[in-house]
């Protein structure tokens, strides 16, 4: 009777050692680490690119800069941003300072993909850009400064903006999205 009374036991113990496993594997977590492969989206840029040239500003005017010192600033921190961003489009960043009927803007562009021609209302005459990959800065002095000013690419998107007393910061990026560009100002 000792043999029988044993055995079942035994099965009584393994069967309850069964039941815990399969219990705990089911209760318990499993951490899985995932890739993210997109480390951007393109239209979160817009509100992040916002928030960041904010601070920007409020470095260079607590800092007292003047304007190249501002220019460069801005220059290191589009390139940067254009790097973070690790996502190939094309860029533009117009910044500068606007006091009354003067303006002293910097227009930076980095083109990488599909090159475009440029034409900026405050110059007068649209330059081909074709060979400007990587990265080119021009600065505009404006004795007589009129809003709007227009930054027209590829003679088929134009996009109108102002600048008011105090703006500092103005961007705009594009990307391909099926065979479509998308402007994101």
């Amino acid at each position: 009777m000792n043999k029988k009374v044993n055995k079942k036991g035994q099965f009584f113990l393994i069967a309850a050692i069964v039941i815990i496993i399969v219990t705990t594997t089911l209760i318990s977590v499993s951490n899985k680490v995932i890739e993210k492969k997109d480390l951007t989206k393109i239209g979160d840029l817009s509100k992040e690119l916002y928030i960041e040239s904010g601070y920007l500003i409020k470095e260079g005017e607590y800092n007292s800069l003047n304007d190249e010192q501002m220019r460069n600033l801005s220059r290191d921190f589009a390139k940067k941003y254009v790097d973070y961003i690790q996502e190939k489009n094309n860029y533009y960043f117009i910044f500068g300072r606007r006091n009354g009927e003067n303006a002293n803007l910097s227009f930076l562009y980095y083109q990488e993909v599909a090159p475009e021609t440029i034409c900026l209302n405050l110059t007068g005459h649209c330059e081909d850009s074709s060979d400007w990959l990587d990265g080119k800065m021009e600065t505009f002095y404006l004795s007589t400064f009129t809003n709007p000013i227009k930054l027209k690419l590829n003679n088929t998107y134009t996009k109108d903006f102002t600048i008011n007393e105090g703006d500092n910061f103005y961007y705009l990026i594009w990307k391909y999205e099926n065979e479509d560009k998308v402007y994101i100002p």
